[in-house]
């Protein structure tokens, strides 16, 4: 079943996450198992041995996935029958939008293998762009002149090496990554200390150290720009942009196949280096 999801909650993980060291669940559950159980729930899909989610990248814990949602893919592994009931998607929408999960689906639909819907999500690892609203604090007021330096619409080139809160599990590499667009919004009643950053970037952006610069791994950050220590406070992301029509995905039945999909699983599926 493919769709976009939409995340609420800023305790809710996308996939099912353990602290190994703690013997303990992270977070207050996740969009893989709340879709999955509104899915099961309606008769949409059948029971199975456990479910696996593919989706247009991740966000982290604390970082709400708003607007139209996030491209994904859910699939029952070891099914017990291989197929989708569709008539009833519109079921598992509405027990997703009128219940409290934290999290719903847009746009349900049957998906394959053979169909659309994996290939876009592949397609998307390095094509998408995606928009967000960073709520961030400088240790001192934003001038006029720093919310100009702050602000372009023609595309920043930034390098980026691996964030030190994933090199435990990522190799250490120095990547080129887009900022295509930046204007800050100071929000009033901070005295000019608290601002909104409204984004757009490429794939692959870690946007909270392009704020904080991350000890100077990413270069320019908005730390370097003003030259003193600024931090995101909150993170949305505001829409993920790119194609994801399903066009051809009913005419395959729903039923599994062999298309692969480079996962990129740090604790849960994911296509691509996405780094919110």
């Amino acid at each position: 079943v493919a769709g976009r999801y939409v995340k609420e909650l800023r305790s809710l993980a996308q996939s099912p996450w353990f602290d190994l060291e703690l013997n303990e669940r992270v977070g207050d559950g996740s969009v893989q198992e709340v879709l999955y159980d509104a899915l099961r729930r309606s008769g949409a899909l059948p029971s199975s041995e456990r479910c696996k989610l593919i989706s247009a990248g991740r966000e982290d814990l604390d970082v709400r996935m708003l607007g139209e949602g996030r491209p994904f893919v859910i699939e029952a592994v070891n099914p017990t029958t291989p197929s989708v009931n569709a008539e009833m998607l519109p079921v598992a929408t509405r027990d997703l939008e009128e219940g409290d999960y934290g999290a719903y689906a847009r746009g349900l639909r049957v998906c394959s293998s053979q169909g659309t819907s994996l290939r876009q999500l592949q397609a998307g690892e390095s094509q998408k762009t995606k928009f967000y609203e960073a709520l961030c604090y400088s240790l001192s007021p934003l001038t006029d002149e720093e919310v100009q330096r702050l602000t372009w619409s023609e595309g920043v080139t930034i390098a980026q090496a691996t964030p030190l809160r994933v090199l435990h599990r990522r190799s250490s590499v120095v990547r080129e990554r887009c900022v295509l667009s930046c204007r800050p919004e100071v929000v009033a009643g901070t005295h000019g200390r608290a601002f909104v950053l409204h984004l757009s970037t490429a794939a692959g952006t870690y946007v909270k150290e392009l704020v904080h610069g991350d000890l100077g791994r990413t270069v320019p950050s908005i730390c370097s720009l003003l030259g003193r220590g600024c931090w995101c406070l909150q993170l949305d992301v505001t829409c993920v942009d790119m194609p994801f029509d399903g066009t051809d995905d009913e005419t395959h039945d729903g039923v599994p196949g062999n298309f692969v999909v480079d996962i990129d699983d740090d604790g849960g599926g994911g296509v691509g280096d996405d780094s919110d």
